[in-house]
């Protein structure tokens, strides 16, 4: 989605690829099977421990990660660089003065990564509510409005009967 165009129109594929991608934002392994369980906080920073352990092993002689083994990511299968996902990547990932990226660096990159996947599977359940309470009232507006169409159609005045409950309510209120 562009954010100067916010009026783009969606296809049935692009919603159902949408909740195909909330899908796998529910199981327990948001970012991968290898990343390790990340349902919460916790057991996201353990897993990120294991994953930076496993990491720093491609670097025997190193105790601090090299940022060039993460830059091993944005290699396409032709040996080019995708700069893009470079320009990503270390935006994410942010590397010292040495080219090196320390374990409480890595981890808050991945606890940022977790945190922003949080606050946007909330954000859509939040959504999700708000629509639901939208369509019951515009469900109730249109069954008052049927039923008082049905009542007109019957040759039954409902005036009456809507000024009569009118005037209780304003007197309850």
């Amino acid at each position: 989605l562009n954010k100067q165009n916010k009026s783009v129109d969606s296809t049935i594929d692009d919603i159902l690829t949408f909740r195909k991608a909330l899908t796998y934002m529910d199981l327990q392994h948001p970012f991968s099977e290898a990343f390790g369980s990340a349902s919460t906080r916790d057991e996201l920073i353990v897993s990120a421990e294991h994953v930076y352990t496993r990491l720093l092993k491609l670097s025997p002689h190193s105790s601090v990660l090299p940022a060039i083994i993460l830059s091993a990511i944005t290699d396409n299968v032709d040996g080019s660089v995708d700069k893009r996902k470079k320009r990503r990547l270390n935006n994410l990932f942010r590397a010292d003065i040495n080219g090196q990226i320390t374990k409480l660096s890595f981890i808050q990159a991945c606890d940022n990564v977790y945190k922003k996947l949080r606050f946007f599977r909330a954000s859509v359940g939040n959504s999700s509510v708000i629509d639901k309470v939208l369509e019951n009232i515009i469900d109730a507006v249109g069954g008052f409005i049927l039923g008082l169409l049905i009542l007109s159609l019957l040759k039954f005045n409902p005036w009456p009967l809507l000024v009569s409950i009118s005037t209780l309510l304003v007197t309850l209120a």
